[in-house]
């Protein structure tokens, strides 16, 4: 079989081998990516391992080979017997390939209906005569479910839901630090702005919650040579859990809104006010000085 370097694996640390296999699988595989095939191998003194296509009676594969220090190369097989097929696969377990491969993270998020309807206007490929199949249609909730749980577990500790200790842990877990940390912070993350108050002894809830994106907002808004002026407005008995749900935004020269921030509290009074005001203005300004410290876009 003849081999052929993939761009950037001339030298891919060992540590960081499954993640560069799973993004190259995102590329030219995308719902399915690659496999190992074998453990480790010694092979003329040269250890490898390699990587199969897991799409259905897919040939292609990478091979993964050990250099010195920690490093690996990693190839992909150019044989004609060894090429990708056209990933269509038909009476597989599960969602098909095909069909997965198309939805990012954020489509798996959308409710099935939604997700369904989206299929049917950019993708109608898939939906014969513009009519999801009841097979796909179960399927694609059962990929909603799991990955909703998924994303629960992740910020909620098992045991911890409806009390005020679970509240706590996922708000850490949406502070502007963690998420940099864990990889997962952008300019489009929603994150907790200052400190969220959380006071079991008095039911007090107040938290505010934005983007960078958003809170951008509140500067363009003085760039158009208008006042800073926001406007503030608080729903509550809408909502079955009973809080209130403060929207602070702004207006355009164009008289459109631009939404700034949320709020969320359980007392809709001054105090919960002042909290999430302050939390806006400060994440506001310090916002805006990052990005003019780093010299990005604002």
């Amino acid at each position: 079989m003849e081999w052929e370097m993939l761009p950037g694996g001339e030298a891919v640390l060992e540590t960081s081998l499954d993640a560069f296999i799973e993004a190259h699988g995102r590329k030219v595989a995308a719902g399915r990516g690659f496999t190992p095939k074998w453990k480790w191998r010694a092979s003329f003194e040269t250890r490898y391992r390699d990587f199969a296509c897991s799409f259905q009676k897919c040939p292609a594969m990478l091979k993964a080979t050990k250099t010195v220090n920690g490093f690996v190369q990693v190839e992909t097989c150019i044989s004609a017997a060894k090429q990708h097929n056209d990933h269509q696969e038909e009476g597989v377990r599960g969602l098909p390939g095909q069909i997965k491969g198309l939805l990012s993270p954020t489509k798996v998020q959308m409710r099935p209906k939604e997700c369904r309807a989206w299929l049917r206007t950019k993708h109608p490929e898939v939906c014969p005569g513009g009519v999801i199949p009841e097979k796909l249609k179960a399927q694609l909730t059962t990929l909603h479910e799991t990955a909703s749980k998924k994303a629960s577990q992740q910020l909620m500790e098992p045991g911890q839901r409806g009390r005020y200790g679970g509240l706590v842990t996922v708000l850490q877990k949406l502070e502007r630090p963690y998420l940099i940390e864990k990889g997962r912070f952008s300019a489009h993350t929603s994150f907790v702005l200052g400190e969220a108050l959380v006071v079991e002894e008095t039911e007090r809830v107040t938290v505010a919650i934005s983007t960078e994106n958003l809170l951008l907002n509140a500067y363009r808004q003085s760039c158009s040579g208008l006042p800073s002026l926001i406007c503030v407005d608080t729903t509550h008995r809408l909502i079955i859990e009973g809080h209130c749900c403060m929207l602070i935004g702004t207006m355009s020269p164009t008289q459109n809104f631009h939404t700034i921030a949320y709020g969320i509290c359980s007392h809709e009074d001054t105090a919960a006010h002042e909290h999430v005001l302050h939390a806006v203005r400060e994440a506001v300004n310090a916002t805006v000085a990052d990005r003019a410290a780093k010299k990005m876009r604002v």
